[in-house]
């Protein structure tokens, strides 16, 4: 259960146990409503309802009646409504538990979606952190494919087992088959994806979710890797040590080093990008007891990032020849990529990119100085590039940078998501469609004409095509 969740049926439960055991004119139970209540609120913004947890919102309410209305509840009337309050608060508890916990559009691929876990081989002693990125840790891999359909009944057992193998936290594995057996018959393509800074979690399931139903198989990527034997304290001190903020503002001096410190872990994240190739080459071609062997198209390879994780698609297309295609999820450009471009096939999806004013890159304050600083560069760098190497640039109208990852659907207040005026819900069915169009293009061979003309279904989108 997410944290507010917590915190109210905790507070729900307080509340009922002095209403049940104390004088309906007790002033005590009436504040600890008032708190219940402000929990529901906050929690319906920060984190936003979900199905399973519906039952908690008519016990808020009605303990808010009991209390400050004088219900005379008293003996069996009490016992009765302290039981519906704990049936129903148990109901949400174990919803939670044991249900999504997210809200996911159905999704439009003809596959069911399975995942597992996929581990790296160590990389060698010289392969370590250098000067700037004096820590690197091992990425964990989660590969989601399409799956052969199962029966209701083996689909919930699964999901059930990964949950209690997860010691029912709350994770993200929805609604997706842990361990279910590929489906299809014919080899599938391979894409990997990258979250945005600092890269600890997963920003795009319904986008990963999506191409895999369509037929990909999703390589997802977050750090750290949890090893065995990793205390919970180690775990969240390598957390904090990966959350750095991408820019230091302080001076001149350490703007520029914090550069090149992304720039190293720009690097380190592409050598992922490679062992992640060659461990899927090993599980494609090792014995009949894997799930993998022999469904994957390896000469069919793309990779595609949000934010950060853009820069880290669009450097690992320029670098390693195995990867035949990228999308760069809003995100700038670092290494080469900045100063050579990527060649094509090479899609770019994002907001309207505005040339910062000279207010803004003469600005007193430094954040805003500095961002427009490379704002200004890069956006010169990719008109230039796509101008020279061919590729794909994609305008969403409306939008702002979380409007490209799932994190603006936590709350429907735009001003807390930081989102812009288009609806959160239809950003995120554009940027699904139009990576799932592209990639059919590139590594199926398939139409595109979401791509190579107006789309009267998505008027707020531009597509801008450069031949190579």
């Amino acid at each position: 259960m997410r944290t507010l969740e917590t915190l109210l049926v905790l507070a729900c439960l307080w509340t009922m146990l002095r209403l049940a055991n104390h004088p309906v004119d007790d002033r005590l139970p009436a504040t600890l409503a008032c708190v219940v209540i402000v929990l529901l609120a906050a929690q319906l913004v920060f984190e936003g309802w979900r199905t399973p947890f519906l039952p908690v919102y008519p016990v808020a309410v009605g303990l808010l009646a009991w209390a400050w209305l004088f219900l005379p509840l008293r003996g069996p009337q009490s016992l009765v409504a302290a039981g519906l309050v704990l049936l129903l608060l148990g109901a949400a508890v174990g919803g939670c538990l044991i249900l999504p916990s997210r809200i996911l559009r159905p999704l439009e691929g003809p596959y069911p979606v399975g995942t597992v876990t996929m581990e790296l081989d160590r990389r060698t002693r010289s392969d370590t952190a250098s000067r700037y990125e004096t820590f690197r840790p091992e990425p964990s891999v989660r590969l989601w494919y399409p799956a052969q359909i199962v029966p209701v009944r083996l689909g919930r057992e699964l999901h059930l087992s990964a949950r209690m193998r997860e010691r029912l936290r709350e994770v993200q594995l929805e609604p997706a088959i842990d361990g279910a057996p590929v489906g299809g018959k014919e080899p599938v393509p391979v894409l990997i994806y990258f979250p945005g800074w600092p890269g600890t979690r997963l920003q795009n399931l319904s986008l990963v979710r999506e191409l895999a139903s369509q037929g990909y198989l999703v390589a997802s990527v977050e750090y750290p890797a949890r090893t065995p034997g990793t205390s919970d304290g180690t775990f969240e001190d390598e957390v904090r040590r990966l959350d750095r903020p991408m820019q230091n503002y302080a001076s001149d001096a350490l703007f520029h080093e914090s550069l090149v410190a992304n720039d190293e872990r720009l690097r380190h994240n592409v050598d992922d990008v490679s062992r992640i190739l060659t461990r899927l080459t090993v599980l494609n071609g090792s014995g009949p007891a894997n799930r993998l062997t022999g469904r994957l198209n390896l000469g069919r390879v793309g990779i595609v990032g949000y934010s950060f994780g853009g820069a880290v698609a669009a450097e690992a297309r320029r670098l390693d020849p195995r990867i035949k295609a990228a999308v760069n999820i809003d995100g700038r450009h670092y290494g080469s990529a900045l100063s050579h471009g990527v060649p094509a096939p090479y899609m770019f999806v994002g907001e309207e990119l505005l040339t910062p004013s000279a207010t803004e890159l003469h600005s007193p304050d430094p954040a805003t100085r500095y961002e427009a600083m490379l704002d200004e560069v890069d956006y010169a760098n990719l008109a230039k590039h796509l101008r020279e190497n061919g590729g794909i640039q994609v305008t969403v109208a409306n939008t702002t940078h979380p409007n490209f990852c799932d994190d603006v659907l936590r709350s429907p207040v735009t001003r807390l998501t930081g989102g812009g005026r288009i609806d959160a819900q239809r950003a995120l069915d554009i940027l699904n469609r139009f990576v799932v169009n592209f990639f059919d293009r590139v590594l199926r061979d398939g139409a595109s004409p979401m791509l190579t003309a107006p789309s009267p279904t998505f008027p707020e989108v531009r597509v801008d095509v450069y031949r190579q």
